[in-house]
């Protein structure tokens, strides 16, 4: 394996806002034993148990993850991408662990309530460190998503992992990752029929929410995309420590990874036809405005010929003085308006 060289000092994100949490849980052929608190007292009752050990970290700081380096070899390289928002989803092999780096919804995004929609869709890294005897996860923010599974496999029967270390755990993390996208694709679609029902009954033109969840439909694809191929790695490479007859798992992730992409396809396809049914209803408004004005135009255009022709400044104009001329014309052109109106209906032009 690589093994660092130079100081031991990380670079790696923080502070963050909370404490460091952490959560573990030994794996044997007979039981599962969950533990939490401090790193020393997990580590020291592993190596007093044995067996396979499933270490959760919340917000590590650098003295955890000097502490993780020394405990478990870890790479300084890989060390240094942990929680870095700069790197996308990738697997990458060490001589004694492969190293995963996976793409989480923020909280506010996997929550559908929360009144963070103005801004764009946004992810928390999960780094994942995989060996024989280890399975290490680091996130920034609680998850609930894996607290979920931490405390489910807490309450499991140990036989059901025998035998299928660390491929049934690493599936269930990637399963727990895709599914933690579809809240925030649920509501996408609630917000696509919430302005499908606005565009047809609101006068107003709703584009730029359009535009904006087609934006937010971009930035969830661009995070699946990488997922997808970190997914494909592990279902198409050979690792040491995958088994060959547990590759079905990650073929099955493989595909739900797809499905995802194509739920974001299909999104992004009744966006796009949202948008372009606003475009049409605004341009029937606007033909419809216009068709009125017209109508008026041409109503009023023959009474300003009328009214200019009688208010030119002679004195021999007929019926200038004449005491009935002023209502006779009025008359007329409420006629002539009245028979245009009743011609315009009869041909349905207005």
């Amino acid at each position: 394996m690589d093994r660092p060289k130079g100081g031991t000092h990380l670079n790696v994100p923080g502070p963050f806002p909370i404490p460091p949490v952490l959560q573990g849980l030994m794996i044997t052929p007979t039981q599962f034993l969950p533990m939490s608190g401090d790193l020393a007292v997990i580590l020291g009752e592993w190596r007093h148990t044995g067996g396979h050990l499933w270490l959760d970290i919340t917000a590590p700081d650098p003295p955890i993850l000097e502490e993780l380096k020394r405990e478990f070899q870890v790479d300084r390289q890989a060390l240094a991408q942990v929680l870095d928002p700069a790197h996308k989803a990738h697997v990458r092999e060490y001589e004694d662990y492969f190293f995963v780096q996976l793409p989480m919804p923020a909280r506010a995004a996997d929550c559908p309530g929360e009144r963070r929609r103005s801004r764009s869709f946004a992810t928390e890294e999960l780094d994942i460190f995989c060996s024989r005897e280890f399975i290490l996860t680091l996130h920034a923010n609680p998850q609930p998503t894996l607290r979920a599974l931490w405390e489910t496999s807490a309450r499991s029967a140990g036989q059901r992992w025998e035998g299928r270390w660390p491929d049934r755990l690493l599936y269930s993390i990637g399963d727990a990752v895709l599914s933690s996208f579809y809240p925030h694709l649920e509501w996408l679609e609630d917000q696509h029929d919430r302005l499908e029902r606005l565009i047809f009954r609101d006068r107003r033109s709703q584009i730029q929410r359009v535009v904006a969840f087609k934006r937010d439909l971009h930035a969830v694809r661009r995070v699946i995309a990488p997922l997808r191929d970190a997914i494909a790695s592990l279902a198409k490479r050979d690792f040491i420590f995958l088994d060959e007859e547990h590759r079905y798992l990650f073929d099955d992730l493989y595909a739900r990874s797809m499905r995802l992409l194509e739920l974001v396809a299909n999104l992004h396809t009744l966006f796009d036809g949202l948008l372009n049914a606003d475009l049409s209803i605004q341009n029937t408004r606007m033909n419809e405005v216009m068709k009125t004005l017209t109508v008026m135009a041409t109503i009023m255009m023959p009474l300003t010929v009328l009214t200019g022709f009688f208010g030119m400044n002679f004195d021999a104009i007929p019926g200038l003085h004449s005491p009935v001329a002023f209502w006779g014309t009025t008359a007329g052109m409420a006629g002539l308006a009245a028979g245009f109106v009743w011609f315009f209906r009869r041909r349905g032009w207005w």
